[in-house]
């Protein structure tokens, strides 16, 4: 071969290299809006900034929806969005709902967090044998759907004692139980003693 030949190549073989490098660094930096904008949801929503956390919840949700309908190249480079995330994020917005409901007295609010709950359960039912994922990843799911289950039930509970009183709101002074973000509180049914469910 000729010294011109072996150039090319070297010169070819270079660009790809830095093409490859340049296109690592970029894929590594890259941030999902839907991930980002619920962690900072969830930062508001620590410094008790209700307001701030239900705008980055609808960020997020609003990005999940970007990132599900991308095309199929850019889901192979960074990956799909977060269903867990999602699921959360409706059920983190459901509970900010029913707060609002019942600090402004709008009753209308309530539907919307059932709303948010069922989503939730759509996008996340549940399954502690889910496929494609690891079996803790599985458990996690599971108990995220079920803390979203129970409290859809209590709030449909609730509802049906309100309708037996002639839909009076509660009494002055009634406070409902503080939401739970899922797996920081063990759900009905579970044996906390080894971890396990009953």
């Amino acid at each position: 071969m000729s010294l011109n030949m072996h150039r090319i190549r070297l010169v070819a073989v270079l660009l790809l290299g830095v093409l490859l490098i340049w296109g690592g660094h970029f894929i590594s930096q890259y941030r999902s809006g839907q991930a980002d904008a619920y962690n900072q949801a969830m930062i508001a929503l620590e410094a008790g900034d209700g307001k701030a956390a239900l705008e980055l919840l609808d960020a997020s949700l609003a990005a999940y929806d970007d990132e599900a309908s991308a095309p199929w190249w850019k889901h192979a480079i960074y990956g799909r969005p977060s269903s867990e995330i999602a699921a959360l994020a409706h059920f983190h917005k459901a509970g900010l709902l029913l707060e609002k409901a019942q600090q402004e007295k709008r009753p209308g609010l309530v539907g919307l967090a059932v709303d948010e709950y069922k989503e939730a359960l759509r996008i996340n039912p549940g399954a502690p044998f889910a496929e494609g994922t690891s079996a803790a990843t599985a458990v996690q799911l599971d108990r995220e759907a079920l803390d979203t289950k129970h409290n859809l039930d209590m709030l449909f509970q609730q509802q049906k004692g309100q309708q037996g009183d002639g839909n009076q709101p509660g009494k002055p002074g009634d406070e409902p139980a503080p939401q739970q973000a899922p797996g920081s509180k063990p759900g009905p049914g579970t044996n906390t003693s080894n971890g396990s469910d009953l």
